[in-house]
């Protein structure tokens, strides 16, 4: 399969994909990113980031690597930030397990809140992925975990979740299998034992007991992109590359929390109002905010059960080039977060009711989303 964007070419040969998806096209688009470091993006039409995804698509995701990964054993889950906070958490929810924790790495500073470690990522264009440390009641609980499942969206080189990997196997050393989870995963089998070897040798010199890796993914293979060389997308200045000093929710992974229900009846009972005031049928686009993705995919849920037709969506640090086709639309959102940086929200539909779900509910918020519809 070769595409042609205007940064370049990209050949992609299949190796796998999942049984309950067709093909690559499935699950991705192909658009242009405004980094000088990565001028292509493989856009998730089931991650509900940049492109509006049901709750029954994304739970559908999170219901086939759940049936893969579940066991009688304890689970932590990590997902990495921004993209794989929601999958991520979306996983853990689904899991059979009879104790499952959760965790996301993020880019906001929590005052007093001692990190445990940071890990870097080549491709991106923002600050270095911050690990939190649990209070001790949470690590008395993580302590034994035996089954460490690292979520990504995307797996390319394996490097960022390698350094993961290795970050929490000196802080949780009983951890007897580590399973890496990503949509598309760009590892073959030897990219694969390498990241399996390096990871083992780490081990041996850190006196550690070397964990079995296994991966899961959708989709399997290898791309190859060629560079044009016309094409000059510098990353914007007012990008967001800094770590985030706003308020924002602690317990929805940012720290390790153990997986539960969330009660979204107040949000739901709220958006439904919304719906009755409008006198309207239009289709409802739940929007959440950077890392906060899980909690509007929940509400979004529960309002599909309810009978409603609903999409959820995010915004997102990641400047990428409108070109008409898998990028419709760019609606950039001005923040004042340690100086003035940009969001952006893409293919957002004017003619839906657009809901957007804050983290706090704070007046900074509300003022900075509201162009793009109701804020709550």
């Amino acid at each position: 399969m070769k595409v042609v964007i205007d940064s370049g070419k990209i050949g992609i040969t299949p190796s796998y994909i999942h049984e309950d998806f067709n093909g690559i096209e499935d699950l991705i688009g192909f658009a242009n990113r405004k980094n000088e470091n990565r001028g292509f993006l493989f856009v998730s039409k089931v991650l509900g980031k940049h492109i509006p995804v049901t709750p029954t698509e994304m739970n559908k995701v999170y219901s086939v690597f759940s049936k893969e990964l579940s066991s009688d054993s304890k689970a932590f889950v990590v997902g990495l930030a921004e993209t794989a906070t929601g999958l991520g958490a979306g996983v853990a929810s689904n899991l059979e397990n009879k104790q499952v924790y959760f965790q996301h790495t993020t880019r906001s500073l929590l005052p007093h809140v001692e990190r445990w470690f940071e890990i870097s990522e080549s491709h991106s264009h923002a600050v270095s992925h911050i690990i939190y440390k649990p209070s001790q009641e949470m690590l008395d609980s993580l302590i034994d975990v035996e089954n460490l499942i690292l979520v990504d969206d995307e797996i390319t080189t394996g490097n960022t979740l390698k350094q993961l990997a290795k970050e929490y196997l000196k802080v949780l050393p009983n951890i007897k299998k580590i399973n890496i989870v990503s949509l598309l995963s760009w590892l073959d089998d030897v990219k694969f034992s390498e990241f399996k070897r390096d990871v083992t040798e780490f081990c041996k010199e850190e006196g550690l007991v070397a964990p079995e890796l296994t991966q899961s993914f959708l989709f399997n293979g290898s791309f190859v992109f060629e560079p044009n060389s016309d094409y000059k997308q510098e990353l914007p200045k007012s990008a967001h590359k800094g770590a985030s000093v706003l308020d924002c929710s602690w317990n929805m992974g940012r720290l390790p929390v153990q997986m539960k229900h969330v009660v979204t009846t107040d949000y739901v009972t709220k958006i439904e109002k919304i719906v009755a005031s409008e006198g309207s049928e239009k289709e409802i686009s739940i929007i959440g905010t950077g890392e906060n993705m899980y909690l509007p995919y929940l509400i979004a849920s529960q309002l599909e059960i309810s009978g409603y037709n609903v999409t959820v969506q995010s915004t997102t640090r990641s400047p990428v080039v409108v070109d008409g086709k898998v990028i419709t639309s760019c609606h950039e959102i001005p923040i004042l977060d340690n100086g003035l940086v940009e969001h952006y929200i893409y293919n957002l539909n004017p003619h839906k009711l657009n809901v957007v779900i804050t983290e706090t509910g704070s007046k900074l918020e509300k003022e900075a989303y509201e162009h793009l519809g109701y804020v709550l």
